[in-house]
This record gives structure tokens, sequence and C-alpha cells, in this order.
């Protein structure tokens, strides 16, 4: 039987050459099937260190759905990745099937079978990282590439190369989200910092109970990197970026709080800092499981390593938040647009950044807060929880970028900007332009909440907002500038 090997350099760092040999004879218009020969394990990585997902009988026909580059088993390092009778997908060696092959041409042609890692532009793939600590260890969904499995380990940092060792592209598609559970966050971490081009194509990142602050702290390989520099420059490149931490009982760290009684302190000291900096916590969501075991995290939650939302948190939380210390309840509903304008207000006028001396004019410092994507912009997560229009009581429903609009007025009155300034904001390139002339009612309601509360965000509160924005509806009923709002 006749075999080859395949070359992949971007998973493997040296590549291995394609044996030449003469081509089989192909009948392309009926693709033979492919049987295993004898039993073989399917597992969740290409290579035998990978864990078992079962075991595929000697015979057996499989739905081979693409071939990659793997560990060489004798004299082949192909591998096939197939759907399996019990609705998974795995890795088995292509030593072990009836397969007859001499090129990559041969498998696609002769048995229909296609490259893992071939070239797409359609999102959707996933990579994750998952630590060896024992064979029980929870697995990531197996449409899911599992990268390196073996190589996160304290105290060795032996791993920052293969930390790219996975196809920028699987099973036809860009491989767009990243994950990684525990000792993970290290893949996760590596990745970011030494290869750019697999994060640039990056648009969502997964945390499965990082870890603790000892951990974070006192292991030298999560010492050694500025891993909120590296996330906050990550998130910051494209707004609609997301991180999601899923904190059980380990990442909560009970036994470490801070002098004012606060937990998560790994997370707190060693990977938010630039993200509340950088104006990135909006981007981020923590979902707290206080009492979920370490592995349980991954256990009940791994199905998002492949798909799923990230925008609210899976099952019953305790508790959701962001980096910014803004609580949003318990995360498992759509966050109400009015109290989450009120807790981004509240933490802007909190910290120093809100000084224009330090951007030298009023209106750079708004820019700062109010672009597309910055801190104050919530059209995008409010438009992903709700579409166009958002009830705000039982009888009136709000166009979805009413509420970024009002917090920008409440912002710039605030600052002293000049009421006609701040609505010429089309005229300031950074902030988007396009408005139309509901966006300026809506700046004027901003300016209107602001002096009624004289500049105190403190006595922001969702009453008054709605109070404000019906008052508006009332007003402009029937006139030529109409407010997007519409009667339920």
């Amino acid at each position: 039987m006749k075999r080859f090997l395949l070359t992949l350099a971007t998973v493997f760092a040296i590549a291995v050459p394609t044996i030449a040999t003469t081509p089989a004879q192909i009948n392309a218009s009926d693709p033979d099937e492919i049987l295993s020969t004898e039993p073989v394990n399917v597992r969740v990585t290409p290579n035998l260190s990978g864990q078992i997902i079962t075991q595929l009988d000697d015979g057996t026909p499989t739905n081979i759905r693409c071939a990659i580059a793997g560990q060489q088993i004798w004299d082949t390092n192909v591998w096939f990745y197939s759907d399996l009778a019990n609705g998974e997908r795995g890795f088995w060696t292509a030593y072990y099937s009836d397969a007859d092959y001499n090129t990559s041409d041969d498998l696609s042609n002769r048995y229909g079978i296609s490259r893992c890692e071939r070239p797409s532009s359609t999102p959707g793939a996933s990579v994750y990282y998952q630590p060896r600590f024992h064979l029980s260890d929870p697995l990531a969904p197996t449409s899911t590439y599992t990268a390196a499995k073996d190589y996160w380990a304290a105290g060795s940092c032996s791993a920052i190369a293969s930390a790219g060792s996975w196809p920028a592209h699987f099973d036809g598609q860009l491989v767009t989200r990243a994950s990684g559970w525990s000792l993970g966050r290290l893949g996760i971490t590596y990745m970011l910092s030494h290869f750019p081009q697999r994060a640039a194509n990056l648009d969502q990142i997964i945390l499965f109970d990082p870890g603790n602050l000892d951990e974070y702290a006192n292991n030298p390989c999560d010492a050694r990197y500025d891993q909120d520099e590296l996330m906050a420059q990550w998130l910051d490149a494209d707004p609609s970026r997301r991180l999601l931490v899923l904190a059980g009982a380990w990442t909560r760290d009970v036994g470490n709080p801070d002098e004012e009684g606060r937990l998560h302190q790994g997370l707190q000291q060693h990977l938010f800092p630039a993200i509340r900096a950088a104006g990135r916590s909006h981007q981020v969501l923590i979902c707290n499981y206080d009492t979920m075991g370490h592995a349980a995290v991954m256990e009940n939650f791994g199905h998002l390593a492949g798909s799923g939302s990230l925008t609210q948190c899976p099952g019953e939380s305790d508790a959701a938040w962001d980096p910014s210390g803004a609580l949003i309840g318990d995360g498992s509903e759509p966050v109400d647009p009015i109290d989450m304008i009120i807790h981004r207000l509240r933490h802007v006028e909190s910290i120093e950044d809100l000084d224009p001396s330090l951007f030298k004019s009023e209106v750079l410092q708004l820019i700062r807060w109010v672009r597309t994507g910055a801190y104050l912009d919530t059209k995008t997560e409010v438009f992903d929880d709700y579409g166009e229009y958002v009830p705000i009581d039982a009888e009136t429903s709000v166009y979805y970028d009413v509420f970024g609009n009002i917090a920008y007025g409440i912002l710039a009155s605030r600052l002293g900007i000049e009421r006609d300034i701040a609505q010429a904001g089309p005229l300031i390139p950074v902030l988007g332009g396009g408005w139309s002339e509901a966006d300026f009612i809506s700046v004027e309601i901003g300016f209107d909440i602001n002096g009624d509360i004289d500049g105190d965000f403190s006595r922001l509160d969702r009453d008054l907002i709605v109070t404000y924005i019906k008052a508006y509806r009332a007003a402009y009923a029937g006139a030529d500038r109409p407010m997007r709002v519409i009667d339920r």
C-alpha cells in the first residue's frame, strides 16, 4: 500500500518534505470509500498524546471530512478528521486504513478528501488550548481544533513555538475563536505575544476558570509576560472583539481578597489593569460561578470553545461584571442599556483620566470615550441583544442607538463642551458622522439630564432617563424633527 507524507509548515516547526512517487490511477467521478483495517483509536488531536474519544472497529466506514499532517505513524503522517457515529468528530491515523495514495491530489481526486488547513475566508473555526493534567480532564467540542495539549505546563515556559502549532484555517473555515482552560491561559498569552498574525484573525477569546492570584503572580511563565497589556492591545485593535472569562471557585480565590474584600485578584491584578486603562472594559464579560469546581467549569460550558454567544453568561451565573467593576445583573438576561450607560458614565467620572488637560482639549477627551468602539459606544451590544428597538417600559420602545447618544450628550455637557459643538459630531471624522435629526434630539436629552443632576453622575438613575425620553417624545410628536421612539 502506497503512502506519503503531508507537508504542513504552519503546524510544525520543521516541514516534512513530500515523497515524490508515481501517482496512482484516479477515478474522480466515483470517490472510493476508506475503511479502517484494524481497530484504531480516534483522538482529539492528530497525535498519540491526544485523548481517546472512541475506537473504530476493523472495517468501519466513516465520513472523512479532511486530512491533516500529524504525528508520523510508521510510513505516513496523514491523519483523517472524521464524523463519528455518536455525533462527535476526531482524528485517526491513515496508517490503519485501506487508503492507497501517493500524493495530496490522490486523496482529493480518488477519495474526495481535501486538506483540513485549506485556505478560507469564511470565519467560524476555533482552537482550544488544553493542559495535560489528567486523562480524565474535560475536553473541548470535537469540532474545535485542540492545540498542543501537552505543552502548557507551569515553570518550563517551553511551549512558545507550540502556541502557533495549529492551522490558521481548519475544516474549511478561518480560525476566529480561541479558548483555554486553566493553564491553557498560557497558550493564549504566548499566541498573543509571538503569533500576531494568528491573533489578528481572532475576534473572540474565552478563558475557562483561568487561575488564582498565586498562579498569576508566582508561576514564572505567567510573570514573564505582560498579559493584561497583550489582551488590551488585542481588544483595542478592533472594537468588535470580545473576551469572555468564566470564573469558577478556583479563579474566585476566596483566600486572597484585597484590602476591601474583593476577590478574583488574579484577574484584577494581572489581567485587567491595562484593559481598564485602555477603555476596553466594555468588550469583556466576566461570569461568576462561585462554588463551581475547576474542571466543572469546562465540563459545563466547554461547548462555548466551539460556538455560542459571548455577550451573555451561560447557565445560572452568580454575577456578571466587567473589568471596570460595573455589575451587569446575573448575566443571564440581556443587560438593560439604560443601566449600562449609567454604570459606564459613573466609571468614567470616577477615574483620573476624566481631565481634559491630559488630552489638550475637552473635545479630545470626549472622542476618547465615545468614538466608534469606545467605552460609551453601546450600539453593537444593544443591537445584538435587542435588535433595532429596545423596550424602556410597558408602553414605549426606543431605537437602539439613542442610549449611546444620550450618554454622549451627558458626558459632553459634563466636560463643559457647548451644545452646538457637541452636536457637530459628524464634523469630527473619528466620531463617524452620519447623524440624523433624532440623534441631535438624543444629545439634547443628554445635555438636559446633566443640567438636572448638576454634573453629579451619582444622581443618574433609570427613572430620570426614561422620564426625559418620554418627555421629548411628547414634545416632538408629529414634529419635523422626529424622535425614533415607537409606542408599543
